[in-house]
């Protein structure tokens, strides 16, 4: 999921962006404040640190979506080399939990 999704040049393009602005949006206050990080935490950080924690948070929730279904193909194919049978909503529970774990 890092690999594909949040590589070193995603981490770097989301830095410049925030930079390039160096301003924070309502949206960004919404998700960070979502995401417990309020004023008490960012209050006297550059606008662009906070943007880019806003950017971070963004990513954090896509990787919560998209996840469970990257850890459920992996489990599939890692026990299909060992078992012929499988439970999907076994394997799909599993998935969750390791999720959240």
């Amino acid at each position: 999921m890092l690999k594909e999704w949040h590589g070193l040049l995603d981490r770097h393009y989301l830095m410049l962006g925030a930079c390039e602005l160096n301003s924070v949006s309502e949206e960004d206050y919404l998700d960070l404040g979502r995401a417990g990080l309020g004023s008490c935490l960012l209050g006297g950080l550059p606008d662009w640190v906070v943007a880019y924690s806003a950017r971070l948070v963004r990513f954090i929730n896509l990787e919560r979506t998209k996840l469970p279904e990257e850890i459920l193909r992996h489990n599939l194919e890692e026990k299909r080399k060992y078992f012929a049978d499988t439970c999907l909503e076994v394997e799909r529970s599993d998935a969750e939990v390791q999720v959240n774990a």
